[in-house]
């Protein structure tokens, strides 16, 4: 017995399978793990060291340098870039897909053991297989505080008690603290005080360094125990810290605390993050990788409950932890679109069956192959260990109208051995074997084409994987149904018993086609003629209306991010005045500026008095309509490094576009500034969909930045907007004072350059002396000459200090002040200095048309 037979003449084992295969289908349908889009394997390993109150001159010099010259040497290696900037190094390395990663971490651990050494503040460096801060994060979360409350103190407590309670989330792989003060334990001397005790900053710093230890010093043996013995002297308490004796004069002991204030306070900021005109502290949520996002989400809301009840209003701090960003709201719409078009997609498909094949019983059979074939394409997503996303989702809606072109045939095919007069059984029988042949090789080259795509490592290919899954796993299960389950299906509800008696005739269209094919098929040359020019027909249509390439689509996501391009050497002051400016605007003007944006939120009124904006439509972005942008639901700005961004989401998620013209035109207020604004990308982390990138390398600063500064100058003559440069300001330098020892009246009163560079060091950022332990936290101690917070360099010149020689001079007498300028931020390509400019397509331009003119321009 064949296997056709089988399945005819056994029913209900065919139903049990299938309901099997529906049942399986539809609990892995709610056991996938549910994200946005595909996760597509990056082999990156990043290297980061942070030297604080480094410039970026002494980062390349004693890190980079000697980083890159042990790294370079590692086993394929694709490329090597890195970052230098004030008090962090960063270097990239790119491997090829398929790389071990474990393996690769391990060898540059090992590379970076080989470094000889580093300055002795330098932090050990940190390797990771990540190179996106923006990786995997499905939502940021805020810190508020009520009237009164300053939130950036809270920065510890919330790294302390609620940072883990977050990451115990289910689903949650880490969650970041960006925004508010580091705590830091501040040795603030009287130079004056210090100076008229004899003695220097350097006694001061040996004192407090060779009393903050604990020493271990091994372990007796008494009796039956060992009894470890061990030298506690770190410090625990400020009071341990003024206690200190730094040295004994003919008065008696000269203590820590006759010379210095000792101040448990904060780090000079360098960073704040602000949201609708509060400063706030920001938690960005990474999710596990192959985690299901919708479940995290849910376990991350429960998370956040359990702070604000059990910590922060348990304690009454004054303090709220709201999410301002949801990933899952994107990808709930994004799934639901694709779900409806999936649903639309098959009734569509039911109705042309029905107007074709005029038969309700023949369009029912055929229509079971729609959800049998698309429910059992989930079970292969489980099983192949894939992700639910719209890529996947888009290809099972492909897959909708291809899954019924086999059950067409074969149902075809036993409607007509129904309408010889044959019964269903044999009909069903003969029908079948007549074509799964045919039938089976159309399905093998149908999943031909797509199964290759699965095989593809690179970027594209893991993208894309989604789609040949799903649309091969359909079509080979729509084989399956074809042979097994319409044959028995038919073979007892199929219709057609009278229809020879009755003289039923075909369709006026199928009567037309037939009649068509039969007056091409009664000569040779005109088989021929048809079969050439459809063929010529097809390759010029195909070359004449192929539009060009464009990488991935941006998609509409409801975020808009920008980059201020700001002057060299901005200090946070003038960082916090700029956002007062986008915030508020002409403080004449009520409507003036942002805030009226996020007001609107909850006021309709002000929501139809909003300002209009100007937006370029249509495909060359040619047509300028005036619209008014719809309210701003969260809004941010962050300054950080020495540069500044900001960004928002829309009150109504499907009109988000037109806030770019709103964050340009009210960032373009501040002076000296180029705003840099776009949609969020679907696909790629932070960036605009459509954007080249130029790197300019050389082994010559100058030469890198001459000619960068000329290709800028070009693209925007072609019409481009502003590129955006990576380092933004590598055309100007930030202002620097630099202080030249004068060795010879250095040495004349017993000093050299080390001690020069650390007296200058307490005078600015204060000088990194040891840590602190509060109850298992580290705390930096740093040493700093008191009175100098705004200080002119004449005023750091004239800090009175004691020389070994036994005299009290000034720093002045012994250095050179001079000013000059220095980059704010140096870039490496392969060990040579670079820049790069990234170029955002021409609205409506597709991305490969932009190519072609960078490259013929």
């Amino acid at each position: 017995m064949g296997l056709i037979q089988f399945v005819i003449d056994n029913p209900v084992k065919v139903a049990v399978g299938v309901i099997l295969l529906v049942m399986f289908g539809l609990l892995s349908l709610f056991n996938v793990p549910i994200q946005l889009t595909p996760d597509v394997d990056v082999p990156v390993v990043t290297v980061t060291t942070f030297w604080s109150g480094a410039s970026p001159q002494e980062i390349e010099s004693e890190i980079v340098d000697r980083q890159e010259d042990k790294l370079k040497s590692i086993s394929g290696l694709k490329k090597m870039t890195s970052t230098s900037s004030e008090g962090m190094a960063g270097i990239k390395l790119e491997f090829p897909v398929g790389v071990d990663k474990e393996a690769a971490l391990r060898e540059v651990s090992d590379k970076l053991r080989q470094v000889p050494e580093y300055p002795v503040d330098v932090d050990e460096p940190t390797v990771s297989a990540t190179d996106n801060d923006m990786e995997n994060i499905i939502a940021w979360m805020i810190l508020r505080g009520h009237e009164g409350v300053e939130v950036p103190k809270f920065k510890t407590f919330i790294e302390d008690n609620v940072k883990p309670i977050l990451e115990r989330a289910e689903g949650i792989s880490e969650v970041n603290v960006y925004g508010g003060y580091d705590r830091e334990i501040q040795i603030e001397v009287d130079a004056a005080v210090l100076a008229a005790r004899g003695l220097t900053l350097r006694d001061v710093e040996r004192a407090l360094r060779r009393q903050n230890e604990n020493i271990s010093a091994g372990t007796i043996l008494q009796g039956k125990r060992d009894f470890t013995y061990r030298t506690v002297g770190q410090f625990t308490d400020v009071r341990q810290v003024e206690d200190t004796v730094v040295a004994y004069r003919a008065g008696g002991p000269v203590f820590v605390r006759d010379v210095a204030t000792v101040i448990d306070g904060f780090k000079k900021q360098r960073a704040f993050v602000r949201s609708e005109g509060d400063y706030v502290i920001a938690l960005p949520a990474r999710r596990e990788t192959g985690a299901n996002v919708l479940s995290a989400m849910e376990n991350l809301k429960r998370q956040v409950e359990t702070v604000n009840r059990e910590i922060l209003e348990a304690k009454g701090m004054g303090l709220e932890l709201t999410q301002v960003y949801d990933e899952t709201t994107y990808i709930t719409s994004a799934i639901d679109l694709v779900k409806s078009n999936i649903l639309y997609g098959g009734l569509l498909a039911i109705v042309i069956l029905l107007l074709f094949l005029r038969s309700a019983s023949a369009t029912g059979v055929v229509a079971v192959s729609i959800p049998i074939s698309v429910i059992g394409t989930f079970l292969v997503i489980t099983l192949l260990g894939r992700s639910l996303n719209v890529v996947m989702l888009a290809g099972m809606a492909f897959a909708v109208g291809m899954v019924v072109d086999n059950a067409i045939v074969v149902l075809e095919n036993i409607y007509r051995h129904r309408t010889m007069g044959k019964p269903r059984f044999q009909a069903a029988l003969d029908g079948t074997r007549e074509v799964w042949g045919a039938v089976l090789a159309s399905t093998l080259t149908t999943m031909a084409v797509f199964i290759p795509v699965i095989s593809i490592q690179e970027e594209a290919g893991q993208l894309f994987k989604d789609i040949a899954i799903a649309i091969a796993a359909a079509v080979g299960l729509s084989l399956l149904v074809s042979v097994l389950v319409i044959p028995p299906l038919a073979a007892r509800t199929l219709g057609g018993d009278d229809t020879a008696a009755r003289g039923d005739k075909p369709w006026f269209l199928g009567t037309w086609v037939a009649s068509l094919v039969t007056a091409i098929n009664r000569s040779t040359a005109a088989r021929a003629g048809v079969v050439a020019g459809m063929t010529m027909l097809a390759v010029t249509g195909s070359w004449a209306l192929a539009p060009n390439a464009d990488y991935l689509p941006a998609g509409n996501q409801n975020l808009i991010f920008g980059i201020l391009v700001t002057p060299p050497g901005y200090g946070i002051e003038t960082y916090k005045q700029m956002a007062d400016v986008v915030e508020d605007g002409d403080p004449e003007d009520p409507l003036d500026g942002l805030r009226p944006f996020w007001e609107a939120d909850h006021d309709a009124e002000l929501a139809a008095k909003l300002r209009p904006v100007q937006l370029h439509v249509g495909s060359d972005g040619a047509e300028v309509r005036t619209v008014v942008p719809p309210p701003i639901e969260n809004f941010f700005f962050v300054a950080y490094g020495g540069t500044a961004f900001m960004g928002c989401t829309s009150a109504e998620p499907t009109i988000v576009t037109p806030l770019v013209p709103a964050m340009t035109r009210a960032a373009g207020r501040i002076p000296g500034v180029f705003p840099v604004f776009f949609q969020r990308s679907l696909f790629q982390g932070g960036g605009a969909g459509a954007s080249v990138d130029l790197e300019i390398r050389s082994e010559n600063l100058d030469d890198v930045v001459g000619a960068a500064g000329a290709l800028v100058g070009t693209i925007m003559g072609r019409g481009f907007g502003f590129p955006s440069p990576d380092p933004s300001n590598f055309d100007l330098g930030r202002p620097e004072i630099q202080l030249q020892p004068n060795r010879t009246k250095a040495a004349d009163v017993g000093l050299d350059v080390a001690d020069v560079g650390f007296i200058v060091r307490a005078c600015i950022d204060g000088a990194f002396i040891g840590e602190f332990n509060d109850k298992g936290d580290k705390i930096d101690m740093v040493l700093k000459v008191a009175g100098l917070e705004g200080a002119s360099p004449h005023d750091v010149g004239y800090v009175p200090i004691y020389s070994p020689s036994g005299h009290v001079i000034p720093i002045a007498s012994v250095v050179d002040f001079a000013e000059t300028a220095a980059p704010e931020q140096i870039n490496h390509i392969e060990q040579m200095p670079s820049v790069t400019l990234s170029v955002q397509s021409k609205p409506g331009v597709p991305l490969q048309e932009t190519m072609d003119e960078l490259e013929n321009g």
